[in-house]
């Protein structure tokens, strides 16, 4: 069921991987995860743990989903 998936994925997500708040955009084509990470976890590390969980998830081996995935941080994120 997709929309258990979508509706338990965030809780985990933050949880787990010491995320303050997050939000998780899902749509037919691709999905965008925009958080605020807690401890002062920075931006690559963030990204790392983001790319771990989605391939954990959702079964993907890492080397595929790296040829898909983006990060934007700062303020080139907000545009």
């Amino acid at each position: 069921d997709v929309t258990g998936v979508q509706t338990c994925a965030l809780p985990i997500f933050r949880a787990v991987h010491e995320i303050e708040e997050g939000v998780i955009l899902s749509s037919c084509n691709r999905t965008e995860i925009l958080l605020a990470p807690r401890n002062g976890l920075g931006p690559e590390d963030a990204a790392g743990r983001i790319r771990d969980f989605l391939c954990a998830v959702r079964q993907v081996d890492p080397a595929e989903l790296d040829r898909h995935l983006y990060v934007h941080h700062g303020p080139a994120a907000a545009s």
